[in-house]
């Protein structure tokens, strides 16, 4: 893209292809980086690293927003991108240093990306809690970010501005930091059923938007939702890396992916249409109401509620199997 920009020639549908593949590249990182957590750092302190990991990537994306509206404004957008490219290929090195624990489960021989399909839905779908929540999500996120990204610039253009729009998405941020803060101290015995029944407090943003488009409402909803997505997403993480065997976690993680994110891109395409046929303020309204509706929906299942952390003793067990020996 720096190159295109810099030349000259960027056109909409080269930056679309190189957009695609950037997801695509995307989608195959994501699963992979989440699932190498639990094989670098011993079980008993996997809560503090997955808390520390994402509040180092939520602070990054704060100060990366910031730099690259610096580089913009004194290099230009062709060289903010060198720059940018720059980062990732300096990402890519440090990857290329970590060392995961041995596996001591081979991947059967002769295995194939079909048979990886099949065995990473049967453990998808084998745990209820995984679906349930992953269903919960594709609901959450197509209203959360159908709200953020499509619907708050309208409301900021008639009320608080589009300047003013842009500090409630940084209070959202700041509330991922802070909740990031907390998990590292906090750790409740069911942390999932905290975790997602905190979810219910993403619906605040769209509620303030549509009854209270204030700049104080809209910076105190945005980071308490901040505050619960983070409080989720460490959670859901430990869930995942404790109770999924590491050599399918990948797998599960890229189920997980499909089922959350895929109504993402449905969210953000319906809710325009959608509030020119009912008015913005109901569809903000309907967008509450489907995260206030997942939230106990997925609470009522008995897996999600009562999922427990697992036990000092079967993290050892766990750490035993993943290492090959007593010990990180």
């Amino acid at each position: 893209m720096a190159g295109l920009v810099l030349s000259g020639s960027a056109g909409i549908a080269t930056l679309v292809a190189l957009s695609a593949l950037n997801g695509a590249v995307a989608a195959i990182a994501f699963p992979a980086s989440s699932a190498i957590t639990p094989q670098t750092v011993p079980a008993p302190v996997l809560q503090q690293a997955n808390a520390l990991l994402r509040l180092s990537m939520n602070t990054s994306a704060i100060l990366g927003a910031t730099t690259g509206g610096v580089l913009v404004a004194v290099l230009g957008p062709g060289f903010g991108l060198v720059v940018d490219a720059g980062a990732y290929a300096l990402a890519a090195l440090l990857f290329s240093r970590i060392r995961p624990a041995r596996q001591a489960v081979p991947r059967a021989a002769g295995a194939g990306v079909l048979a990886d399909l099949r065995d990473g839905w049967a453990e998808f779908t084998s745990r209820r809690w995984t679906w349930v929540v992953v269903a919960q999500f594709a609901v959450v996120n197509a209203a959360f970010v159908g709200t953020a990204a499509v619907l708050g610039p309208v409301v900021a253009d008639r009320t608080i501005g589009r300047a003013a729009y842009g500090f409630v998405l940084a209070a959202q941020a700041a509330g991922l930091v802070v909740g990031g803060l907390v998990a590292l101290r906090w750790r409740p015995e069911r942390p999932l059923r905290a975790g997602v029944a905190l979810t219910a407090l993403s619906a605040l943003p769209a509620v303030a938007l549509a009854l209270t488009p204030t700049l104080t409402a809209l910076l105190v909803a945005a980071l308490l939702a901040g505050f619960a997505i983070e409080q989720f997403g460490v959670a859901w993480d430990v869930a995942l890396q404790q109770h999924v065997p590491p050599d399918r976690l990948a797998r599960v993680y890229s189920y997980d992916a499909v089922g959350s994110f895929v109504a993402i891109p449905l969210g953000q395409a319906a809710v325009g249409p959608v509030s020119t046929l009912v008015g913005t303020d109901v569809t903000l309204l309907g967008c509450a109401a489907a995260i206030c509706a997942a939230t106990p929906a997925a609470l009522a299942s008995r897996s999600v509620r009562q999922l427990r952390r697992q036990p000092a003793r079967a993290a050892v067990a766990h750490e035993v199997w993943r290492f090959g020996r007593a010990g990180p």
